[in-house]
């Protein structure tokens, strides 16, 4: 409350209080003046007194007003703060759980290491795995060998009539994305437009994510993995966690 508002609001009271007084004075000087008049002056004087208390109390209301208006505004900041420490709390317990979910995730997608001296079979264990949790409908792995060449080692569910074909780092875009060493997420894909961007060949699927796994600064494999649902983001996170367990493996079983 502004000052000027609260000398206004003071100086009302005060005449208020004033008043009450002056009224209880004149009801009791006619009550003495008169004795032969029989009355009960209870209820009057019982209404003053009420009246110049509850006039006296929102006085001292109005002159503490910026104490209590401090001190409201201070436990609201600091119901404010534990609301907010309550959320971030929250947050936080819900970001471990979603990382304890992603860690488990990861340990079911990768296979056993006394499949790494089959580099074929251990890269389709991969895909199958990874096509049980996350619903991919296509998938193939890539495997660096000399020269910066991605030759296909391994498919899931692919069913065209021409093997997929290799690639150069830099060409085409698991090329880039190899060069990159950076993930690729391509979600909402129009009809038919996968098999211009991969090798994934017939089908429509509507997301395509393809994951390089790099060792030594340097991208070794490539996974394309294609479904009919979008990849979110606790999808990307758990192959990102899965990339980085599995690139010394890899490192193992290049052909």
């Amino acid at each position: 409350m502004k000052s000027k508002y609260k000398i206004i609001v003071s100086l009302l009271l005060a005449v208020s209080i004033i008043a009450t007084i002056l009224i209880f004075s004149r009801v009791w000087n006619i009550f003495n003046s008169y004795p032969e008049i029989k009355f009960n002056p209870f209820p009057i004087y019982l209404y003053l007194i009420v009246l110049f208390v509850a006039s006296i109390s929102f006085f001292i209301i109005i002159q503490n007003f910026d104490k209590i208006n401090k001190k409201l505004t201070a436990d609201k900041e600091e119901l404010l703060h534990l609301l907010n420490l309550g959320k971030k709390i929250e947050t936080k317990t819900d970001e471990e759980d979603i990382k304890i979910d992603i860690e488990n995730i990861v340990r079911k997608l990768v296979p056993d290491d006394a499949l790494l001296s089959d580099p074929k079979k251990y890269c389709e264990t991969c895909l199958t795995n990874i096509s049980k949790t996350f619903e991919i409908v296509q998938g193939i792995v890539y495997l660096l060998r000399d020269n910066d060449i991605f030759y296909p080692v391994a498919t899931y569910a692919y069913y065209s009539n021409n093997f997929p074909s290799e690639f150069k780092l830099g060409e085409t875009i698991p090329g880039q994305v190899a060069k990159d060493m950076k993930p690729f997420n391509l979600n909402n894909i129009p009809e038919n437009y996968i098999s211009v961007v991969s090798g994934l060949g017939q089908g429509s699927p509507r997301a395509l994510f393809i994951l390089p796994i790099i060792a030594d600064n340097k991208t070794i494999a490539i996974f394309e993995l294609a479904s009919f649902k979008n990849f979110d983001k606790k999808t990307e996170g758990t192959f990102y966690k899965f990339a980085n367990i599995i690139n010394e493996k890899f490192k193992g079983i290049i052909i």
